[in-house]
């Protein structure tokens, strides 16, 4: 199949969908968490795809699922053999979903890293993360999906879990969104203070000029290790070779590369507000492991409604899994 070809199956196929079998005759089945609304995911990796499919020599299908649980489902399943997740639904595609992390991004300004933010409208009267737990009661808070790591695990543990509280029992009302459902509901005023990350924040203010006027940012996290690039681990390894070449020559200097080519290719990343991908593997998860596993840990202890023994059973297995896990680089 030549690459024109490659392209238009791209096209054809890039939707919002359950996901269906991908054979293995057929091409790469290639997952997408919908953190933006869909037209904006599809102009940010339509490109790239593309150029994957004209470049691996078969057809790359682009699966959008609206949560991260439907794309840990469909690795799972075998119907998306790889896929870009944030790092807590990674932990759950290595888990139970056969996968392992294979690349990270770059992002725009060559760091590996980026941090959860909260956001309040600017004319809101809130300026600190202390006037949102003062005036919790009477506010709209914009939640992530619960498989997102900044827009609900990383503010979990640095902002809730410190004055053991959850969001659902001490805000008025609790919504989750994506990160620029996130943005507009703040910026419109239908969402008193909500979650998001510097990555989407920057395409979100750039996509809607007039709304990012009207936003602040209240709250930046500590770093987080940058988005990972997941595939299956059954992947076949010529496969694998070939996308490894790819997305790491991608927006890069490479003999026989066109000025014209390189060109093209950096556009499309300063599209997706990227640099480029680099190699990874599962240690990049280990923070945000302990920070979920102390999570759990957190909420087992404040669940009153469990016996003695189940507390203790339950506290055992999270503190296995944290004695488990080796230091962070």
């Amino acid at each position: 199949m030549g690459p024109l070809a490659c392209c238009l199956l791209l096209v054809c196929c890039f939707a919002v969908s359950s996901a269906r079998p991908v054979p293995a005759g057929e091409g790469l089945g290639f997952g997408l968490i919908a953190t933006a609304s869909p037209n904006v995911l599809r102009s940010q990796w339509q490109p790239l795809l593309g150029d994957m499919a004209a470049a691996i020599g078969v057809p790359v299908t682009a699966r959008l699922f609206d949560d991260y649980a439907g794309v840990i489902w469909a690795m799972a399943a075998g119907h998306v053999q790889v896929a870009w997740l944030g790092n807590k639904s990674a932990i759950e595609a290595v888990d139970r979903a056969g996968a392992e992390v294979a690349f990270q991004a770059v992002e725009a300004d060559g760091r590996t890293e980026y941090n959860a933010v909260l956001l309040a409208r600017s004319d809101s009267g809130l300026r600190t993360v202390e006037d949102v737990f003062a005036r919790a009661g009477e506010l709209t808070y914009g939640d992530g999906d619960s498989n997102s790591t900044s827009g609900h695990v990383i503010p979990g543990h640095y902002l809730f879990a410190p004055r053991r509280v959850e969001a659902r029992a001490v805000f008025r009302r609790v919504v989750q969104n994506n990160h620029e459902a996130n943005f507009l509901g703040v910026a419109e005023g239908r969402l008193d203070v909500a979650t998001g990350n510097t990555i989407n924040l920057a395409g979100s203010m750039a996509r809607h000029p007039e709304a990012g006027r009207a936003v602040a940012v209240i709250w930046t996290s500590p770093p987080i290790p940058s988005d990972p690039l997941v595939w299956r681990t059954d992947l076949d390894k010529t496969r694998q070779k070939a996308i490894r070449s790819f997305l790491l020559d991608y927006g890069r200097e490479t003999p026989g590369k066109t000025p014209q080519r390189l060109a093209h290719e950096q556009a499309v990343l300063e599209g997706m507000n990227r640099a480029g991908f680099r190699t990874s593997d599962n240690r990049q998860l280990i923070s945000v492991r302990r920070i979920e596993l102390t999570r759990q840990r957190n909420r087992i202890l404040a669940d009153a409604g469990l016996s003695p023994d189940e507390r203790q059973r339950r506290l055992a297995a999270v503190d296995a899994g944290l004695r488990g896990l080796p230091a962070a680089d």
